[in-house]
Formats: structure tokens, C-alpha cells, sequence
């Protein structure tokens, strides 16, 4: 059974037809019981990096190069950094996206995770 997801700001729920999931007019954040996943991007580059979290753990996103300068993505004003190797294509991104939602909240596919060091 898929987790049921909360809305960020019930006061703006709306539904959408036909699954009748629930969204946030206003920012169109879901939130799925004990799943979080969270994505930067880094539009000019093409590139962005994800981050999954569910009761196994969390893990990143492994992309194919090593950026050596690091990678850090804004977080509502603070920075967040996930390891130089995770970064992958804006469109691996989007697809992860779109199959965490269809998928009810399941680690997205398509692409190698890597372990975070506790």
C-alpha cells in the first residue's frame, strides 16, 4: 500500500483529478509519510542533486563526474551540502520527481544511490 501523503499548507489543498492526490496551490509541496525527497538544481550547468530520506536511511544521488569545487544547494536560505559526486542531469531530476509522486513516495529509480556516512 502507498503511504498516504499531507499536504504542506492544508489551507490550500486542492485535488487533482483522476488520483485525487492532494497539492498545495501555493507551493505544490507533498509530503509522504516517512519520505522525504529533496533536489537542487543548478540550471545554467544542467545539472542537479537529490536527496532521498525514508525509515532505511538517506541517500544521494551518484552522477558520472566529481565536481571538485563541492556541492552545495540553498535549503530556505541555508546551504546544504551533498557529496561532489551527486550530481546528475536537470532531466534525471525531473524524472525522479515525477516518479516519487506516481510512485506514492518509493526511492525514484533510473540512476545509482549512494549511502550517506552517518
Amino acid at each position: 500500500m502507498c503511504p498516504s501523503p499531507t499536504v504542506a499548507h492544508p489551507p490550500h489543498t486542492t485535488t487533482n483529478k483522476p488520483n485525487n492526490t492532494p497539492t498545495n496551490r501555493t507551493t505544490g509541496l507533498l509530503h509522504f509519510t516517512n519520505t522525504d525527497l529533496t533536489a537542487g538544481a543548478d540550471a545554467a550547468r544542467g545539472v542537479g542533486a537529490l536527496r532521498f530520506s525514508d525509515e532505511d536511511g538517506t541517500s544521494y544521488s551518484r552522477g558520472t563526474a566529481f565536481n571538485p569545487r563541492g556541492v552545495s544547494h540553498a535549503y530556505f536560505g541555508n546551504g546544504h551540502d551533498v557529496p561532489a559526486d551527486a550530481e546528475v542531469p536537470l532531466a534525471a531530476v525531473r524524472q525522479a520527481i515525477a516518479e516519487l509522486l506516481t510512485t506514492g513516495g518509493t526511492r525514484p529509480t533510473g540512476f545509482e544511490w549512494t549511502e550517506a556516512e552517518a
